[in-house]
C-alpha cells in the first residue's frame, strides 16, 4: 500500500521501539517490501552471516511476495531454521477482497510449509493461530508474553 494511504503513515520510517541485540549478534533489519534492492541486501547478509534462526513478522500479506523470497534465499544457502511471529491472525480488510483473500491463503501456506516455531502476542492468539493455519500449538515454543 502506498504510504500516503496508509492509516499508520506517520510512523513509516521512524524508529518508533527501541530493540537493543547483543553485539554477537549479527541483526538485518532493512527490507523493504517496495524495494527489491533491500530483498538483494538481504540475500547478501543471509549469505554472508549464515544465520541459525530468520525471524519473519507476519500482519498482512501484503510483504508475502518478499518473505517468500526471504525464505527462499535461505533455504538455497543454509537453511536455517524459521520462526514466524504473528502479529494478526487474519488482515480483516484482506479477508473481505477475494483476490487479496486467496493471494493471503496461498501465499500464508507457503510460508508456514515447514515452520520451525511461531510466536504470538498472547495465549488466545496461539490457539486462533494453530486453529486457523493447522498449526501444532507445541511449535509456539516461544510465546513473546513469556519471553519479555
Amino acid at each position: 500500500m502506498p504510504t500516503f494511504l496508509f492509516p499508520g503513515k506517520s510512523h513509516v520510517g521512524k524508529d518508533i521501539s527501541n530493540l537493543n541485540f547483543s553485539s554477537g549478534i549479527p541483526v538485518f533489519d532493512g527490507m523493504d517490501y517496495n524495494n527489491p534492492l533491500t530483498w538483494v541486501r538481504a540475500y547478501s547478509f543471509i549469505k554472508e552471516q549464515k544465520p541459525d534462526v530468520i525471524i519473519l513478522q507476519w500482519w498482512t500479506s501484503s510483504i508475502a511476495h518478499m518473505q517468500l523470497l526471504l525464505k527462499i534465499f535461505a533455504g538455497l544457502l543454509h537453511k536455517p531454521k524459521i520462526i514466524i511471529e504473528f502479529h494478526e491472525v487474519v488482515d480483516p480488510f484482506e479477508e473481505s477482497i477475494l483476490p487479496i483473500r486467496l493471494y493471503s491463503k496461498i501465499t500464508g501456506k507457503l510460508l508456514r510449509k515447514n515452520l520451525d516455531a511461531y510466536i504470538t502476542h498472547s495465549e488466545s492468539d496461539k490457539q486462533l493461530v494453530a486453529e486457523r493455519y493447522a498449526i501444532d500449538p507445541e511449535k509456539n515454543s516461544c510465546n513473546s508474553a513469556r519471553a519479555l
